[in-house]
């Protein structure tokens, strides 16, 4: 399956693919607001949404909790031997939603990477691809192409990420030593297309890195006051 327009929808395949929440007790003054725009924006989300964190829960959500925070990776790693998926979008607990999503893009993205092999596509393209693929709203991430591993919102082959995770590394540990790990496999790693040099554009538009060492971003700031969320000192 080439042409990712004629590419069916991943319909009656809906429990072969995981959302996850990824976070700590330590950023719980974020999952209220993460949860909020989530259910605002992505009320027809066709996946199951799983909270990956070490203590703590929220109301309706699934939650998968270690215990302790061992690690980023390590929570994420024990999280994924418990879970029967085959291909996982991964959020971070400050990708807060900024507006509707593109459901039926999402599901033709899911079955696309499925159908074709892929271990890895990036649904969020900044910096987006550097060669070309043979889908034209897909390119390729070449290897060793800058941030060809990276937490910003993909779809992931199961199997591709256990095999680029190490135990007690952090988010940032993988995302600068998973690039190198990943010239091991073999499936490519693809990304939609920028739409714009000021639009990062993608069918899930969200606010990227609303916490930055543990202080709210101005513009996410504005983001929870224009949507009526409450937040509460930092984060």
């Amino acid at each position: 399956m080439e042409n990712l327009l004629e590419c069916p929808t991943d319909a009656e395949q809906e429990d072969r693919t995981l959302v996850l929440m990824v976070t700590c007790r330590k950023f719980e003054q974020v999952w209220n607001p993460f949860f909020t725009l989530f259910r605002r924006f992505w009320p027809d989300c066709p996946y199951r949404l799983v909270m990956v964190n070490d203590v703590g829960s929220y109301p309706g959500v699934n939650s998968i909790q270690m215990g302790s925070d061992v690690s980023w990776a390590s929570n994420l790693l024990n999280a994924l031997r418990q879970l029967d998926a085959d291909r996982l979008i991964v959020f971070q607990e400050d990708f807060l939603m900024t507006a509707p999503a593109d459901t039926e893009s999402v599901r033709r993205l899911v079955r696309y990477s499925r159908d074709n092999g892929i271990g890895y596509l990036h649904m969020c393209p900044c910096p987006g691809p550097n060669g070309m693929w043979k889908d034209k709203f897909l390119g390729l991430l070449a290897p060793r192409a800058p941030y060809r591993v990276s937490l910003q919102l993909s779809i992931w082959d199961r199997d591709v990420l256990v095999s680029l995770l190490r135990e007690g590394e952090s988010a940032w540990d993988f995302e600068r030593k998973g690039d190198e790990r990943s010239l091991a496999r073999n499936e490519p790693f693809l990304s939609l297309w920028r739409e714009s040099d000021n639009s990062p554009g993608g069918p899930v538009r969200y606010f990227i890195t609303a916490v930055t060492r543990g202080v709210w971003e101005k513009g996410a700031l504005e983001l929870l006051e224009r949507e009526g969320i409450p937040k509460i000192g930092r984060a």
